[in-house]
């Protein structure tokens, strides 16, 4: 009788894990919900408001769950960038801009993550994106010629 419960056990062990093992997942296509999106993006920039920016980045990762906006991506890299992360910063940055290729002000910030990198070509290059976006922005022109002087003393 003994063996015969180890038996059964043994086979409903056995069926549970052909069972698992057995079905498949599919890949979920996404869906994007922007109200949802946009209630983690409200409240990340609360949390950013408190400068807690790690819990805002929490926020805005759970956001792009639901909307790849560029706004996300460019809250993302501005709070990196508080922290220190310039990788992490640089890779949201450049997502915000490809996403958004004629935004003045993501091109900027990602010249900026860029300068606190000591990425001083590819802040030129942003700040050249910068002029191109506005010609008429002048910060913008002061900014890319005082990046090309420092290239030249270094």
């Amino acid at each position: 009788m003994k063996k015969l419960n180890v038996f059964v056990l043994l086979m409903a062990g056995c069926s549970f894990l052909v069972g698992c093992g057995g079905s498949k997942e599919t890949v979920s296509e996404f869906k994007p919900n922007r109200e949802l999106a946009l209630q983690h993006y409200l409240e990340g920039s609360m949390f950013d408001q408190k400068e807690d920016y790690a819990n805002a980045i929490l926020e805005y990762q759970e956001a792009l769950l639901y909307d790849k906006d560029p706004a996300v991506y460019h809250a993302l890299a501005k709070d990196y960038t508080r922290l220190d992360k310039h990788a992490l910063a640089a890779q949201n940055g450049k997502e915000a801009v490809k996403l958004s290729p004629d935004s003045r002000a993501y091109h900027e910030t990602l010249a900026g993550i860029y300068i606190n990198a000591r990425e001083i070509d590819n802040a030129i290059a942003e700040y050249e994106q910068v002029v191109r976006v506005d010609s008429e922005y002048a910060d913008g022109w002061h900014n890319l010629a005082g990046l090309m002087e420092f290239r030249k003393q270094i």
